[in-house]
């Protein structure tokens, strides 16, 4: 196989202790990793936005997002469960490997085919508008080739490879400046943006020799039983996958409803990014140690899991809380220098809020929901995003026609707010989180109080304008919030970072 996996079977109490401390070292190095493979091509990304929103207008940019918004809808319903379902049965050591990979390869294409031959022929039979069915066809190709590319990352990922994951992550972002400014400039609009999208993912797979593992993978033997149970598993997420995505997007589609595409344009900038930022970051601590997570679980048991969760929450505050609020001080800074001039109005009003929102979906997505997931009771986060859903539409087509913009805004932060709390309330029942006192008071204790200092030195700052003055805002935020929380608890924080607590 192109990507090795780590596999654990038999282990007696001392090995057990190895492997704890193994699983330690592992998330200190591949955290480290996921941070440079992630960071950069998130740098280029932020990069790209910023080229992009100068070279295309706000109708433009709102066709593109769109379209962008529409693929990851018909991704999260699915395809995104197969992916939940890799990370979760690949890991475990009662499962031939080969099998597994086979049986969720062949699920995959199946599925991907269909929906590439039913949109190709509703696109020629049914739409008229020229633009629109050009837009149509990109968008089928983006599906077909985005899901290609995200299960190969998860495969990446789930056999532990963090340096091969940052090298298709990077040449992805690389790509997609280049072609897509490329096109841009040359005229062609959201189209251009597109195909630059497409080109880059398949450039990356061929690069990296992605068709020689898949070819090699779907050559293992089909489980039927296996598939079961992988649908079993994955079906509850799959729905609650597109809830999840219809919340983050559907206000941008009622904006465009309730106002022209304009708006939805400019919002969709502040609201990328803000996710960019944030995820970008929690994405990071995700990656590196939800494997851990499944594979301390599988091996150990729910004791060592839970161990691997507490590090795993700390680092999440540890890096989400201050970046939210390090972007939600300087967001008038933030906008002058990432966005062009018309989308810097709407950009620095969604910033703070969106910041906010992607700090608690973060939170529930890469810990309160492991409850479920860890549990195997995803049923439940179903009926959990299903309310949120509706919460969720009915704020936005209460507000928006009377708030416009700050409507969207408003919506999305409350119902992630609700989200999260019925995540918390009732993943105790599936699986039991680890909330220790000591660990509250001294750990996020000091996160919190250490962003509050460092928002009060960026605050003397916020009237500053321009790129080298972001940098020496950041760098001042960044320097007070680590004196701050190393100074409160120096001991845990250092324990923290080297992986010992």
């Amino acid at each position: 196989m192109l990507w090795p996996h780590y596999g654990f079977r038999g282990f007696s109490s001392i090995a057990k202790t190895r492997l704890a401390v193994r699983l330690s070292a592992m998330l200190v190095r591949h955290g480290l990793i996921y941070a440079a493979g992630r960071g950069l091509p998130g740098l280029i990304n932020f990069a790209s936005l910023a080229v992009f929103t100068r070279l295309l207008s706000p109708e433009q940019f709102g066709e593109y997002t769109l379209v962008v918004t529409a693929v990851g809808t018909a991704d999260a319903l699915l395809l995104q469960w197969l992916r939940l379902a890799l990370l979760r049965f690949l890991p475990r050591a009662d499962v031939d490997q080969t099998r597994t990979l086979s049986t969720i390869i062949r699920i995959m294409l199946t599925v991907v085919g269909v929906v590439g031959l039913v949109g190709a022929l509703v696109a020629s039979l049914v739409i008229r508008d020229e633009t629109l069915e050009q837009l149509v066809y990109l968008g089928i190709a983006l599906f077909v080739v985005q899901g290609v590319f995200e299960v190969t990352l998860e495969w990446v990922r789930s056999s532990l490879a963090p340096m091969r994951y940052g090298l298709y992550a990077g040449i992805k972002a690389v790509m997609t400046l280049l072609v897509g400014a490329g096109l841009a400039i040359a005229g062609w609009g959201a189209q251009g943006l597109l195909f630059g999208l497409i080109v880059s993912m398949s450039f990356a797979l061929v690069v990296l020799g992605a068709p020689r593992a898949w070819a090699q993978a779907i050559r293992g033997p089909y489980d039927a039983s296996l598939a079961g149970a992988i649908v079993r598993y994955g079906l509850p997420l799959a729905t609650t996958a597109t809830l999840g995505f219809i919340v983050a997007t559907s206000d941008r589609f009622m904006l465009a409803a309730f106002l022209d595409r304009g708006v939805a344009g400019t919002y969709a900038v502040g609201y990328d990014l803000a996710n960019y930022g944030i995820g970008m970051l929690l994405s990071i601590v995700n990656l590196a140690a939800y494997p851990l997570v499944v594979t301390a679980l599988e091996n150990q048991g729910a004791a060592a899991a839970k161990n691997e969760l507490e590090k795993t929450l700390s680092l999440l505050l540890l890096f989400g809380l201050p970046a939210a609020v390090g972007m939600a001080v300087l967001a008038p800074n933030i906008a002058a220098v990432m966005v062009g001039q018309d989308f810097r109005t709407a950009t620095e009003a969604v910033l703070p809020w969106i910041a906010l929102a992607a700090l608690i979906a973060g939170v529930k997505s890469y810990y309160l929901d492991l409850a479920f997931q860890l549990g195997h009771d995803t049923i439940k986060q179903l009926w959990i995003m299903l309310v949120t859903v509706v919460l969720n539409v009915v704020l936005n087509v209460l507000w928006i026609p009377v708030l416009g913009l700050q409507g969207a805004i408003y919506s999305t932060v409350l119902a992630y707010g609700v989200a999260a709390l019925m995540a918390w309330w009732f993943g105790r029942s599936s699986f039991k989180l680890p909330f220790r006192t000591r660990f509250i008071s001294r750990s996020i204790g000091s996160i919190v109080l250490a962003s509050v200092a460092m928002a009060g030195a960026l605050y003397l700052t916020r009237r500053w304008v321009g790129g080298p003055e972001l940098v020496v805002q950041v760098l001042i935020g960044g320097l007070v919030y680590v004196v701050v929380v190393i100074a409160m608890n120096r001991t845990h924080v250092l324990a923290l970072l080297r992986r010992k607590a």
